[in-house]
Formats: C-alpha cells, sequence, structure tokens
C-alpha cells in the first residue's frame, strides 16, 4: 500500500510538473498580448513637458489611453460605474479587442462611437446602436466588448469598460480638477531595439516624474511569480 501511494504521488507531481511547463510556454507565446505593446508609460498626472519631449525622442509606433471611473448611463434608464477608456491610436498592438461584430474594435475609433462591456449591456438589455451617454456626450454603441488582452473576466465583472475615443473626452466634461485619472502611452518599436535594457534606462529619469515604466517581460514575470505558486 505504501508504494502505491508513493507512486501515486510521483505520477501525480510529474503531472502537475508538465501542466506547469505548458502554461509557461502559453504564457510565453503571449507575452506581447499581456501588454498588448513592447512598452508602456504609465502616471495618475497628465505628462509633464519634459515627459512629453521623451515620449517624442523614443519614436516607433506610439497610442496613448486615459483612463477613470464614471457612471454611465444606459437606454434602459438605468446607471452603472465603469472604467472609461479614451484611447487613440492602434492599441492593442498585440493581441486585439475582442467585439461583437468583430470589425467594431477597429472602426469605433473612426466616429463617436463606443466598445461596451458585454456584461454590462446584458444586465441592461443594450443592443448593439443604441446610444450610451458618458458623462455629458452621448455615443452610439459600436459593438459588444467580449475581451481585452491580458484582461481577466473577474475585472470586467468588479468594473466594466466601456471604450471611446481620445478626441471626444473633453466634451464628456469627466476630466476635471481633482478626477482620479491615468494617462497612458504605448510603444511598438520595429528597430529590433532592447526593450528591457531601454526601461532600465528610462527607470531613473521618471520616477522623479511619477511616471511608471512596464513591459511585456515585466507581465511575464509577474504572471511567472503566480505559475511558480
Amino acid at each position: 500500500i505504501c508504494g502505491a501511494a508513493i507512486a501515486a504521488g510521483i505520477g501525480a507531481l510529474t503531472a502537475l510538473r508538465g501542466f506547469g511547463r505548458s502554461m509557461e510556454r502559453s504564457v510565453d507565446q503571449q507575452t506581447a498580448s499581456l501588454l498588448g505593446a513592447d512598452l508602456e508609460l504609465e502616471s495618475n498626472h497628465a505628462f509633464a513637458p519634459q515627459v512629453e519631449a521623451l515620449i517624442d525622442s523614443l519614436g516607433g509606433e506610439q497610442a496613448r489611453q486615459v483612463e477613470l471611473s464614471s457612471m454611465v448611463l444606459l437606454p434602459s434608464g438605468g446607471t452603472r460605474l465603469a472604467q472609461v477608456r479614451a484611447l487613440e491610436g492602434n492599441f492593442p498592438f498585440y493581441g486585439e479587442l475582442r467585439t461583437q461584430p468583430p470589425q467594431a474594435g477597429r472602426t469605433f475609433r473612426q466616429e463617436r462611437e463606443a466598445l461596451v462591456d458585454n456584461g454590462l449591456m446584458l444586465q441592461f438589455a443594450a443592443q448593439v446602436d443604441d446610444s450610451i451617454r458618458v458623462g455629458t456626450l452621448g455615443f452610439r454603441i459600436a459593438g459588444r466588448l467580449l475581451n481585452v488582452p491580458g484582461e481577466t473576466a473577474l475585472r470586467s465583472d468588479v468594473q466594466p469598460c466601456v471604450f471611446i475615443p481620445l478626441r471626444f473626452l473633453e466634451e464628456t466634461g469627466l476630466v476635471q480638477r481633482g478626477s482620479r485619472v491615468e494617462y497612458q502611452v504605448f510603444f511598438r518599436f520595429g528597430d529590433g531595439r532592447d526593450v528591457e535594457e531601454l526601461s532600465e534606462q528610462l527607470e531613473p529619469r521618471l520616477e522623479a516624474l511619477q511616471v511608471d515604466v512596464d513591459t511585456a517581460a515585466d507581465r511575464r514575470r509577474q504572471l511567472g511569480r503566480t505559475l511558480d505558486n
């Protein structure tokens, strides 16, 4: 009996290790989509002029996003606290905003349109082509948001996302003195530069300006620690 128990234990341990290695390979393959970019700069303040100058000097393909929490109004008259993300550029550069209809993840940026979390739409029986009010401005719902690269369904359940084009953010009236806002700029570099080395060079300069630096490898390490546990 003892020998059988030891054999069963060894078999279980081997299976767990095999599962862990399989998970690690999967994470390695999906690392870039965990962040959606090669590099991200983030701050809870609008970027200072010296930071903007640095951003310009880095080059590459860039996209910007401003995040804040706000109540949104659905066609049924229901309201819900949502995470509003005002986006400009082709982010995510890796992976995609998965939507229904599929093209909405790309086309919503061209008009005064929004992507609305699918759970939020189901909760309030909203449909594509309905209107959603964000702040003082109405947006046509271009699509149901099914998935955001690198994020879990749990985050969506806690605070559903609503994406709008960045150029309309000011008109919503949401960014005011005292508002809790996160400013992000994302980069994709096609010149083969060492992003990890670049991150190490940037961190000391940007830390004093209250700007965080994140890379796809950073996200990989964070998730790797979870897998190790």
